[in-house]
């Protein structure tokens, strides 16, 4: 009422405006958007199966108003589709001569339409509409999940007429659910798009099921190449394997091998692909068999070796330098702490804590006086939680 209403890349679908009973009762106007003497803008938007007893499924636009200054009820639509509604149209406008009392109605009302739209049933009393909207079934699909951010959207059928017939030049970069306009853009909330690619993920075919060994190796397959896949794009739901599972991603960009590193206990080790995970979008990953059973967590801790140990002159800090390597080739390495060191300084290659993969590092300690002892010492923990303590 008398507002400023901006709708963009947005689906406002399954609403009603019932109407009520009674002397006062409300008329039913409106599923989806009211209109009172307000500003509105919609740009590539969906309004559909929306319910108005009254009439403007997707939209009524008044014009009410007694007395001075006049108000104007004006909407501008640009790439939208209105239509599938219950009611008498889906778009209504609507100026009375007169408002409540038997007053003069002061107020106009307007609907520019002049951008491709597609307006399957209008109807207009006063006022005034410009523009020749498309009056055809825009072909949407049903109101469900077709990618995005946990949204429902309705998608238009290959066939339908939205499809690359809008204002380019006035289309968001993005759809609704943040997938890329391409090419010619469609009328609506959402862009029609190429066939994503398909997506297998099963046992790799040296890996052996049971095992009690990490990683746990899975090969994955697109039907197309991709980018933009790494481990926080693989699931593990309906795994029972202890731990915090995480994967390491490599080759592509077709075939990818995903390494599983985190169990620490018995169970079961299942590794999957949601949908839209990947640059572009991807379907559900279907399997032949994607699990694993894991039969027994790691209880062994990393191991600390000396591997070399340099004095000088012949080392580049000037002072005797030692090296002592740890590694872990079961549930790989997560961490470094409590380094000491006494007359000396220590560093760790590479940094921790580790990367999900690490399997090897090194710790290089330094002396800082020589002729006097040094001791340094440090605890190494894998990600099965097992926990060294090197001297």
């Amino acid at each position: 009422h008398q507002g400023t209403l901006t709708v963009v890349n947005s689906t406002l679908a399954q609403n009603t405006a019932a109407g009520g009973t009674g002397a006062n009762a409300g008329l039913g106007l409106g599923g989806a958007v009211f209109n009172l003497n307000g500003a509105m803008t919609v740009t590539n938007s969906t309004l559909a199966a929306n319910t108005a007893a009254g009439g403007g499924g997707a939209m009524f636009n008044l014009g009410y108003q007694a007395g001075t200054p006049a108000l104007a009820a004006g909407v501008t639509l640009v790439n939208d589709i209105l239509a599938d509604s219950v009611g008498p149209n889906d778009v209504q406008q609507a100026v009375p001569a007169t408002v409540a009392g038997g007053l003069a109605n002061t107020a106009t009302a307007w609907i520019d339409a002049t951008a491709p739209n597609i307006v399957e049933a209008r109807a207009v009393s006063g006022g005034a509409f410009s523009g020749s909207p498309v009056a055809v079934d825009p072909q949407l699909g049903l109101l469900q999940y077709n990618g995005g951010p946990g949204m429902f959207t309705m998608l238009p059928a290959s066939t339908s007429p939205a499809i690359d017939t809008a204002n380019s030049l006035a289309c968001p970069v993005q759809d609704q659910r943040g997938f890329a306009r391409v090419g010619l853009c469609d009328i609506g909330a959402v862009e029609d798009q190429p066939p994503v690619p398909t997506v297998t993920i099963d046992q790799a075919a040296a890996q052996a099921d049971p095992t009690s060994t990490s990683p746990v190796n899975f090969a994955v397959a697109f039907s197309a190449p991709v980018t933009g896949f790494t481990g926080a794009d693989v699931s593990f739901a309906g795994s029972t394997a202890p731990g915090t599972l995480s994967a390491v991603v490599t080759g592509g960009p077709t075939t990818y091998s995903v390494a599983v590193f985190g169990m620490t206990g018995a169970g079961v080790v299942r590794a999957s692909i949601p949908a839209n995970r990947v640059d572009g979008g991807n379907s559900a990953s279907t399997s032949t068999d994607n699990s694993v059973l894991f039969q027994a967590g790691d209880t062994t801790p990393p191991a600390c070796a000396v591997v070399a140990v340099r004095r000088p002159p012949g080392t580049p800090s000037g002072h005797s330098e030692m090296d002592v390597r740890v590694t872990d080739t079961q549930s790989g390495l997560l961490s470094i702490t409590n380094i000491a060191v006494s007359n000396g300084v220590a560093s760790v290659t590479p940094s921790t804590p580790f990367a999900p993969g690490t399997t090897q590092a090194t710790l290089t300690a330094v002396k800082s006086v020589e002729g006097t002892p040094t001791q340094f010492s440090f605890d190494v923990t894998d990600r099965a939680g097992n926990v060294r303590h090197c001297t």
